[in-house]
């Protein structure tokens, strides 16, 4: 029986050893002789050449494998495919994989040794790429760089962020914290906010180091997001933000005596650019909102959660004596199972809106009545209707400042995504 035919890229060729190795559409890397070159003499010249060949045992290694029967291919053969992608994870040497995602939003597989050229800043590439049907993946054969002019077919990217210490007597700093950043080629955002809870004098510290963990754990997690963001994105955020606990935990531990008290509530999400199909993921745990911004003419902010847990407010408002927060970063092992993680599609055009709780929610003590609708409605008029980045950033903090002059004493910090 006959072996099937493979496709690859011949990636090295050793004159004076009269051999070569070519990377397969599989991953692997197997040589080949002289010898088993079909077509003319091979030479130096032969490397970035497709090619098409089959595997058998290597004549006096019977464990290793070789490639036998190689002949060039046309790079318009029918079992390519060119697509123009963007340069998400780089390849540093011919045994790393980097990722491309491809313009139908698939993921690319590829190596340093199959780059024609350096990829530019934008990261814009056309790959030759063959599909593994075993492994049910595309490998790029070659990756030749572009000056990429896709972004102007989609939406820009707004993402803006803003925070204000409370004005509570006594109060000295802000407790609150807030991310907001892309990663993986400007392909992915990531937005988060952090509030320390109340009952602790380093509550600055405690949201301070969750978002500082979050931001040094961008390089950790970028990779899985862009593998397995598409399959499982509740997965990936709940592993990231369980990892976001344990280091918080740690840190707190190594650090002074004072913050060993010191908890945060934490509300985060990331999404792909503009993918409104596959929709975001997001996890929450304590008190900290996440909303979606709904246009039109009964617009409003819709809370991801039906249900927000009252009982987390109740000990701030000094409606109750004892209760406060469920969970939130340095909890306890049991409270900590009840931090809330899932993922959800949107409409085009919607505004994905976190912050900590003095920006929405309702205090019984409140100079306004109904302060927390009065605050929600003041923050949707200020963001419902606004497409350019140069006004977002400008519509937060004017949203924040007309809040605080309604009298709400607390920290305030928003951050809104218009993927």
């Amino acid at each position: 029986m006959s072996t099937p035919q493979l496709h690859g890229v011949v990636v090295k060729w050793f004159e004076e050893r009269r051999y070569g190795m070519i990377l397969l559409q599989n991953g692997l890397g197997l040589p080949f002789q002289a010898a088993d070159y079909r077509v003319g003499v091979p030479n130096r010249q032969l490397e970035k050449t497709l090619v098409r060949c089959q595997i058998a045992p290597h004549p006096y290694e019977p464990k290793k494998l070789v490639c036998k029967n190689v002949e060039p291919v046309s790079p318009s053969a029918s079992a390519f495919r060119r697509v123009g992608g963007k340069v998400l994870v780089r390849s540093n040497s011919d045994f790393e994989d980097g990722r491309i995602l491809g313009e139908g939003g698939e993921t690319i597989v590829y190596r340093a040794s199959v780059l024609v050229g350096t990829p530019r800043g934008d990261g814009g590439v056309v790959c030759t790429i063959a599909e593994d049907r075993n492994l049910g993946r595309w490998f790029a054969l070659r990756v030749e760089p572009v000056d990429s002019s896709t972004d102007t077919l989609r939406p820009p990217l707004l993402l803006a962020g803003s925070t204000r210490k409370g004005t509570i007597a006594g109060k000295s700093v802000n407790d609150d914290s807030f991310l907001v950043t892309t990663f993986a080629g400007e392909e992915y955002w990531l937005a988060a906010v952090s509030d320390g809870v109340s009952g602790s004098k380093y509550g600055w510290w405690a949201s301070g180091m969750c978002m500082e963990l979050l931001w040094q754990s961008l390089e950790r997690f970028e990779r899985e997001v862009v593998e397995r963001f598409q399959i499982e994105p509740r997965e990936v955020i709940t592993e990231w933000i369980d990892w976001l606990h344990s280091q918080f935990v740690r840190a707190r531990r190594d650090s002074r005596k004072e913050h060993e008290g010191a908890d945060a509530t934490l509300a985060m999400a990331i999404g792909k650019r503009g993918d409104h199909q596959r929709g975001y993921a997001w996890a929450i745990c304590g008190d900290s909102r996440i909303y979606e911004v709904k246009s039109g003419p009964s617009g409003h902010l819709m809370p991801i959660i039906d249900q927000m847990d009252l009982d987390d407010q109740r000990q701030k408002d000094g409606r109750i004596d004892s209760g406060g927060l469920k969970t939130s970063i340095g909890a306890n092992p049991q409270s900590w199972g009840r931090r809330r993680a899932n993922s959800k599609p949107y409409s085009a055009g919607t505004k994905i809106l976190l912050c900590t709780d003095g920006v929405t929610v309702e205090r019984s003590a409140a100079p306004v009545k109904h302060i927390g609708l009065a605050k929600q409605r003041i923050v949707f008029s200020a963001l419902a209707k606004l497409e350019r980045a140069d006004e977002i950033q400008d519509a937060v903090e004017g949203a924040l400042a007309e809040i605080a002059r309604m009298g709400e004493g607390d920290d305030l910090t928003l951050v809104v995504v218009r993927p």
